[in-house]
Order: structure tokens, then sequence, then C-alpha cells
């Protein structure tokens, strides 16, 4: 009998138990990457609609308010906030040539549009007459169109933010193999 018993031992790594351990890594992995492709949409729903809100408010106050101080195209340095009215939705030559002449990242300051790039044009009849900024070239982005007089004529002041998604959630895109 002793013989029987010594050659009858359990194995530690029988079938049953190399299955069910596969079957558990296999729905841990499955878990694991809802949840991190759960948490990329809502980061990314959540940016889109701070995107969209900064747009609005930067489109409003562009289109509706004439900046502060009133005259601040005379001296853009002084500028504390920009509008490019003179009256609501009348469209000043003189201040979208102030903001035009100005440096990039002063732009960028002065309008709000924190890390986001932005692009903004002065079209009529879907041309551009005008424009200032870097022209959108994210995947990830956000357009607002103003209604605004200009010398008389209707014209559309638009703005896009925008930004390179990729490099934003540079950890995410790493994880799924985006470069």
């Amino acid at each position: 009998m002793p013989n029987r018993i010594a050659n009858n031992r359990g194995q530690i790594f029988s079938t049953d138990l190399i299955f069910a351990v596969s079957v558990f890594l296999l729905l841990l992995a499955f878990v694991w990457y809802s949840w991190d492709d759960l948490n990329y949409e809502m980061d990314r729903k959540m940016e889109l609609s701070e995107m969209k809100q900064r747009a609005l408010d930067i489109s409003d106050a562009l289109a509706m308010a004439s900046g502060s101080p009133d005259n601040w195209a005379l001296d853009p340095e002084g500028a504390n906030s920009i509008g490019l009215v003179t009256l609501p939705r009348q469209l000043s030559d003189e201040k979208w040539s102030a903001l035009a002449g100005m440096d990039y990242k002063d732009q960028k300051g002065l309008l709000g549009v924190g890390r986001f790039d932005f692009w903004l044009a002065v079209k009529s009849g879907g041309a551009v007459l005008n424009s200032t900024g870097l022209e959108p070239a994210g995947d990830f982005r956000v357009g607002i169109e103003r209604a605004v007089i200009r010398n008389g004529e209707a014209q559309m002041l638009s703005l896009v933010l925008w930004e390179d998604y990729k490099s934003s959630f540079m950890t995410y895109d790493y994880y799924r193999g985006n470069k």
C-alpha cells in the first residue's frame, strides 16, 4: 500500500488548473483593456467639451466686445483682453490689423486659448479674406463661426481651436501602438 500512495501524488500543474488560470488571465486582460478604453474615451469627450466651451467664449468675446481697454489696438502690448469690434458684430479693421500683427504666443495669451492652438479667419462667401494663427493641423478640432459686418458687408468670423490629439494623450497612444 505505501508504494501505491507514493506513486499517486497530486500534480501541482494539472490541466484543469492551467485552463482555469488561462481563462482568468484572459478575462482580466479584457477588463483591463475595456477600462483603459473607457477612460480614454471619457478623457477625449471631456477635452472636446472644454474645447467647445472655450471656442464659444472666445468667439463671443471677439464678435461682441471691444476688448480692454476699448482702444487696445493703439497699444496692443497694453491690452488686457481682445475684442475685434467697435459695436457688437461691427468688425474693426484697425483691431484686426493689430491682432494679426502680434506674435502668435501673444495672440494665444490674450485670446485665452490655453493649451490649444487656434486659427482665426474672416470669410466672405466661403472665401478666406484674412487669417491669423496656425492652420489647423491636428485631428482634434472645434470650429465656431459668428456673423459680423465689416465695411458694410456681411462676413463670417471663423475660429478654429485645435490640438494634435495624439500628442496630448501620448501615454494612451503608445499603449495602443499609435505614434
